[in-house]
């Protein structure tokens, strides 16, 4: 394999932006802070002074946290109203009861709480206040000898070390203190001319479920980690849907958090039923051919912006037509590439193998291709993406392909990845060399746990899914012993031919074993998926629906092995449950996928395209009990152990997020530095 370049992501990010902790790494922090009020709604938000004060609510020990909501603050001049703060962090019972548990003295830029206030005024407090014209400035007020200091950071860090609560139960450590300081989202330029805005990031991803929700992760993280007002652009047709399955709440955002939708021309959804709730490959295609006219609708809606105040400074796609129409306005592009990265390895060669005679295809799909950097030696052209599976030179796909590729490489201004370095670092570190900047801040479901768990209340009702699903699967699974079901599903996109479902189906009740299968009520061409014999014949130990919750039931603990169309959400999902798979990519990065998870990651088995009913019943019975079963189990827990890692404050996606604030929506010279001079950014703080 030939040499590959130093891969840099995971070198901790300098310090050129505030970042504002999580209640997670605060409890690690200050586990003896056992109630965190999140920060408060922005300073920009028309609701009163007194409300901004209010947010979520985090209880627990440091291991486990509850979240619920503050309503209003108990007791008479316990939030003096003198400035607006922007940012709130009690400890124990600071809203609750007293006088002067909270107070400002002007424009407030940090207000932080770590002790009490119940009882009448400053006896069990102890309070951090910034005032607006003294921006190193702080005010600690306790019991202990450093109860009142003014001053810069050490001054700050002594008095609350110093300073106790109920009687000398120490409050806050100096990590505790820096990393509190951090919470606001506001930041001055190098010249100490004032605050610049938060950055504006409009998201359009591409309008299939996949995407959408990986999206919506990355737009989530980076309005709560990183302080980033977001846009987030759904078409109307996902407008519709999400409407229909989850609700105006689905669409409701948050003060700085807002959505917006743009014209399609596709047709009304169809009645009350789901058959149109998913992405048909007939759909696909005229998603395709509507992006293009949704690109000026995109150009008005970044004009509005900046004639609001709000200019948008980024645009987060992976639409070749929306980083282009970015590029056109000045706008800069950054791509999120929701698939795997070597899938996107894979994809950037297609260009090569045209020209090296390979496509169109002439039947040689064992041919090996061994000079792609971060590859296999021993790839095939088959392990390739499907789109390359064309003897059609002016094949429409294939030519989309490329058209993504040149804007990744060419309209970007840094490529965001859905992955983790210790996954496929190798493949980044390749990539690196033809691409802008690549940041891996993934798996983004799993780092959004440990982030916008802090994050308002009003983004938890705030999903992506677009299809009702079935909750009773998880009332089934409990009654079903550990790591004895099956669960099958392939995806919102991938169509089967009924004799495909058939072998699928009794395959499955071939072998014995308990089963969960999800079959879309379109996913089988020529005949519903699951005929009345096989449901009648599987009632006892089968669970037939036409979507579910997919990261609950990988988590559950009875499910022994997912059979996947190998799709890299679904794919991720397994690996941070540390499940393993039984593999049968349906097309695009699909087929990548699954020669990574069965020959380099070793946590897949892979099932023949011309799938028979024998080979799935085998196959099952040799991953859920025989040796094999074992190994690929064992293998998958390492991954996710390696996954949590990775996600964990100061592990590599969690350093790379904040990289992605400092160097892509921050960027550094004369731009931002952090208020208090010499601290670290809060993933350097974790223990």
């Amino acid at each position: 394999m030939p040499a590959l370049p130093p891969h840099r992501p995971t070198a901790p990010p300098r310090p050129t932006v505030l970042l504002r902790p999580t209640a997670l790494e605060l409890a690690l922090l200050c586990p003896t802070a056992l109630e965190l009020e999140r920060r408060a709604t922005p300073a920009s938000s028309p609701l009163p002074r007194r409300r901004r004060l209010l947010g979520r609510r985090a209880t627990g020990d440091g291991r486990r946290l509850e979240v619920g909501r503050v309503s209003e603050p108990l007791g008479g001049g316990c939030v003096d109203d003198a400035g607006p703060a922007r940012g709130v962090v009690p400890g124990a019972d600071a809203l609750i009861g007293g006088g002067g548990g909270v107070t400002g003295d002007g424009a407030a830029d940090v207000v932080v709480v770590v002790g009490g206030g119940r009882g009448g005024g400053w006896e069990d407090a102890v309070v951090v206040g910034g005032r607006g014209e003294e921006q190193d400035g702080v005010v600690v007020v306790g019991e202990g000898p450093g109860d009142r200091k003014l001053g810069k950071e050490d001054g700050c860090v002594d008095g609350v070390r110093e300073g106790s609560v109920n009687r000398g139960v120490p409050m806050a450590t100096e990590r505790t203190m820096r990393a509190l300081l951090l919470m606001s989202p506001t930041t001055t330029t190098d010249a100490g001319s004032g605050e610049k805005p938060a950055a504006h990031a409009v998201f359009f991803p591409f309008p299939a479920q996949g995407h959408v929700t990986a999206a919506l992760h990355l737009a989530k993280l980076l309005y709560i980690r990183g302080g980033v007002r977001v846009t987030f652009v759904h078409s109307d047709r996902n407008r519709r849907r999400l409407l229909r399955s989850r609700g105006p709440a689905a669409l409701a955002g948050a003060p700085g958090f807002c959505f917006a939708s743009v014209p399609d021309g596709l047709p009304p959804l169809s009645g009350e039923g789901d058959d149109d709730s998913h992405d048909p490959p007939q759909v696909m295609v005229a998603l395709l051919s509507s992006l293009e006219a949704s690109v000026p609708h995109l150009k008005k809606l970044l004009d509005d912006a900046a004639a609001s105040g709000a200019p948008a400074t980024c645009v987060v796609s992976d639409i070749e037509s929306v980083l282009r129409a970015a590029a056109e306005v000045g706008v800069p592009a950054v791509a999120f590439w929701t698939p795997s990265a070597c899938g996107l390895m894979a994809s950037l060669q297609c260009q090569q193998l045209i020209d090296k005679g390979f496509v169109p295809l002439k039947g040689m799909n064992a041919t090996v291709i061994d000079w792609v950097p971060g590859m296999p030696a021993d790839m095939r052209l088959r392990d390739f993406v499907s789109f390359i599976r064309t003897t059609d030179p002016d094949d429409a796909m294939l030519r989309r392909v490329l058209g993504l590729m040149d804007s990744v490489r060419n309209a970007a201004s840094a490529v965001v990845l859905n992955t983790f370095d210790e996954l496929e670092g190798e493949v980044v570190a390749a990539m690196s060399t033809v691409l802008p900047p690549i940041y891996t801040v993934g798996p983004v479901p799993l780092l959004a746990e440990q982030v916008v768990a802090g994050g308002p209340l009003e983004l938890d009702t705030v999903v992506a899914n677009m299809t009702k699903e079935d909750d009773g699967c998880l009332a089934w699974l409990q009654s079903k012993r550990p790591r004895s079901v099956v669960y099958a599903n392939f995806g919102s996109i991938a169509m089967l031919t009924s004799q495909q479902m058939q072998e699928f189906a009794w395959g499955l009740a071939s072998s014995g074993h308990e089963f969960l299968m999800v079959i879309r009520k379109d996913q089988a061409t020529g005949a519903r998926g699951a005929t009345p014999e096989f449901v009648e014949e599987t009632k006892e130990r089968g669970y037939i629906t036409s979507w579910c919750p997919q990261e609950a039931v990988l988590r559950h603990e009875a499910i022994g092995v997912f059979l996947t169309h190998c799709g890299w959400n679904s794919m991720l999902e397994s690996i941070c449950s540390g499940v393993p798979m039984l593999c049968w990519p349906f097309g695009a990065d699909q087929q990548t996928n699954c020669r990574f998870a069965c020959t380099e990651w070793r946590v897949g088995v892979e099932i023949s395209s011309d799938v028979k009913r024998g080979e799935v019943e085998t196959l099952v019975r040799d991953v859920m009990g025989g040796e094999k079963g074992m190994e690929l189990r064992r293998r998958a827990v390492e991954w996710k152990e390696r996954a949590a890692a990775a996600s964990q404050p100061g592990g590599s996606s969690w350093v790379n997020l904040d990289s992605v604030v400092n160097e892509v929506f921050y960027p550094c010279k004369g731009s931002l530095r952090p208020r208090f001079a010499g601290l670290r950014p809060a993933s350097a703080l974790a223990p």
